[in-house]
């Protein structure tokens, strides 16, 4: 009988999917706007803001120029 070996440290992999990284956009948002973190705290949290608003915008902008090359790249019906 054949036994995998697995080890303790085999973590299960997480996949963040573009819709994840919106509402974490949302959530820092909302939760600044809410008061929610010191003063002391807004430059990181900016800082990570600013981040993952980036990461956001390219994928947006990326999704954006597929779409419009798949559209280009359709023959015409005539």
């Amino acid at each position: 009988m054949e036994k995998k070996m697995t080890t303790e440290n085999e973590k299960p992999q997480i996949d963040i999917t573009p819709s994840d990284l919106m509402i974490i956009r949302q959530v820092f948002d909302a939760a600044t706007q809410a008061g929610i973190f010191k003063a002391s705290d807004l430059t990181a949290v900016g800082g990570v803001f600013d981040k993952v608003n980036a990461i956001v915008e390219g994928m947006i902008a990326a999704a954006k120029a597929d779409e419009e090359n798949n559209n280009t790249e359709q023959p015409k019906e005539e």
